[in-house]
């Protein structure tokens, strides 16, 4: 639209007719504008449907490519043992996850010994109910248990330690990871507590701390309960007891075992076996 006066060669000053002519041309380019920004706005409205419908198209693409996929085809058996080694790898999270992959995947989740790893991280807000959904879905599965604890309260360690005791008779292997010795002890002394056997316990695994100072640990400077909780009342088919620390136990079942390797004349982990 051509300009009602030429502003290149004006220069007095600008008349009221001059003045209306310009603001009637503001207006009508701001209408314009206007008008441009509606058509972009259903433009971009036109796109975000059409993006809606893009995704259900390659959503209906992935249904389609998941009829044949090799997943699908894999039996239930063997997807079980391959969520099962996922898990014995150190993916603890593993049952969880694959269940929310697809009917099939959840389904061979299902079996029980998927979910015959347990482990618990004594440090999360959720361990005894997580613990307690974990072995409940083993059902009668044998357990493997891992127990986590970084300065947890004695209460906590209990209470998680009492709810896995009622699976004991389950028990494969047991596992107690701890940067503090006295935490050790303290789920240690549950065992005999409890009044109950690990008939299938064969393995047992302590990694932990000792710090030699009163005032951390209650002073604990050895596993003090593990002849009691390792009895072989308790736990009579075990047959190997690891145990890794910054400093060698005093005491152990020497009833029951004898060294069988240490790395070094003053090495901080040892082996047992124990036996029969």
């Amino acid at each position: 639209m051509a300009p009602l006066f030429d502003l290149s060669v004006y220069r007095g000053e600008p008349t009221p007719e001059d003045i209306a002519a310009a603001n009637a041309q503001v207006h009508q380019h701001e209408r314009a504008i206007t008008s441009i920004h509606a058509r972009i706005a259903a433009l971009l409205a036109d796109v975000a449907q059409l993006r809606v419908v893009e995704a259900q198209h390659n959503e209906a693409i992935r249904t389609c490519k998941g009829v044949t996929t090799l997943a699908r085809r894999i039996p239930d058996e063997l997807l079980a043992q391959i969520f099962e080694q996922c898990v014995a790898d150190g993916w603890t999270r593993a049952p969880v996850v694959v269940s929310a992959v697809c009917s099939a995947w959840r389904r061979a989740a299902r079996a029980p010994r998927v979910w015959s790893h347990v482990y618990v991280n004594c440090s999360s807000p959720d361990a005894l109910a997580r613990t307690r959904y974990w072995v409940t879905m083993a059902r009668a599965a044998p357990l493997d248990v891992t127990l986590v604890s970084v300065w947890n309260p004695t209460w906590q360690l209990e209470e998680l330690m009492d709810l896995l005791l009622q699976h004991a008779s389950r028990w494969r292997t047991l596992t107690i990871e701890s940067t503090s010795l006295y935490q050790v002890n303290v789920l240690l002394a549950r065992t005999p507590l409890a009044r109950t056997r690990a008939p299938g316990l064969r393995e047992v695994s302590i990694q932990t701390e000792v710090h030699f100072d009163e005032t951390v640990d209650d002073g604990a400077t050895d596993v003090v309960g593990l002849a009691d909780a390792l009895s072989p009342i308790i736990a009579p088919a075990l047959t190997t007891l690891r145990y890794f620390a910054n400093a060698a136990p005093r005491t152990h079942r020497r009833s029951r075992s004898r060294p069988c390797s240490r790395r070094a004349p003053s090495s901080s982990s040892a082996t047992y076996t124990v036996s029969p």
